[in-house]
């Protein structure tokens, strides 16, 4: 069974679009996601190296809710 760490309803502020015009006030973005893996590993060696690099969310598979 897959471990699930879940963020609900996260809410951020920033200037986003394409143009000037978008741009020019913050915008409110709305994020919820789950990321799915298997902590199996780190749990039972507590080694943080084998843990999840949220600074590298790229190298996790991509699907769509």
């Amino acid at each position: 069974m897959s471990d699930v760490i879940t963020i609900s309803n996260l809410e951020l502020w920033a200037h986003i679009g394409v143009d000037p015009v978008e741009r020019a006030t913050e915008q409110r973005i709305l994020i919820s996601l789950e990321l799915y893996t298997d902590a199996k590993k780190i749990s039972k060696t507590d080694d943080v190296k084998r843990g999840i690099d949220y600074e590298c969310p790229n190298s996790y598979p991509k699907s769509s809710i």
